[in-house]
C-alpha cells in the first residue's frame, strides 16, 4: 500500500456563543436593579428618598412601555402559538402570571400604541404611565378625525389635568 505524500488539512472551527444583544441588556437591567435595590431607603438623606422614588416611578413607567412593546411583537409574531395557549391572552396569563383582565388590558394597550406613536413615545420617555396611556388611547380613539396636533393637545390636557388634580389633593392635606 503507499502512502500520499501529500498532507491532508483538517480545519477546526470553534463556536463561540456570544450572548445577544437581548440576553446582554436583561442583565444590565437585572445589574442596575440590583444595584438599586441594595440602596437602603431608611440610611439616606431626604432628598435621596425622594430621588429614589421618582426616578423608580420613572423607569417603571418606560420599563411598562417596553414590555407592552415587546408583548406586541411576541403576540403578532404568533410565539404563543402552541399545544397549550388557544390566545395570545392565554399565553401572557399562563406563562407572566397575570389575571384574565390584566392580560386582556395590556393586550389591548400593547396594540393601541401602535396606533398612537406619539402615546407610546410619552409612555417610553416616562413622562406618562400606563394607565395613562390607555385613557388617552381610548379618549383618541373615539374622536372622529385626529391630527398630530390633536394627538399632543390631548396628551398636554390629560397630563395637565393629572398635574391639576395632584396639586389641588395636596393642597387639601
Amino acid at each position: 500500500m503507499e502512502r500520499s505524500s501529500k498532507s491532508e488539512e483538517v480545519v477546526a472551527v470553534s463556536v463561540v456563543a456570544f450572548p445577544s444583544a437581548t440576553t446582554r441588556a436583561l442583565a444590565e437591567l437585572s445589574d442596575a436593579v440590583d444595584a438599586v435595590a441594595a440602596i437602603d431607603p431608611d440610611r439616606v438623606p431626604w432628598a435621596e428618598q425622594e430621588a429614589l422614588v421618582r426616578g423608580l416611578e420613572d423607569v417603571r413607567r418606560r420599563l411598562d412601555g417596553v414590555r407592552l412593546r415587546s408583548v406586541e411583537a411576541y403576540a403578532r409574531g404568533g410565539g404563543w402559538e402552541d399545544a397549550e395557549h388557544i390566545s395570545p391572552a392565554a399565553w401572557v396569563r399562563a406563562e407572566l402570571g397575570q389575571s384574565r383582565g390584566d392580560a386582556g388590558r395590556d393586550l389591548a394597550l400593547s396594540r393601541a400604541l401602535r396606533d398612537w406613536p406619539a402615546v407610546e413615545a410619552r409612555l417610553l420617555a416616562g413622562r406618562i404611565s400606563a394607565r395613562h396611556a390607555a385613557v388617552v388611547c381610548s379618549a383618541l380613539s373615539r374622536l372622529p378625525e385626529v391630527d398630530d396636533a390633536t394627538i399632543v393637545s390631548v396628551l398636554d390636557l390629560a397630563f395637565g389635568k393629572l398635574v391639576f388634580a395632584m396639586f389641588t389633593a395636596n393642597s387639601d392635606q
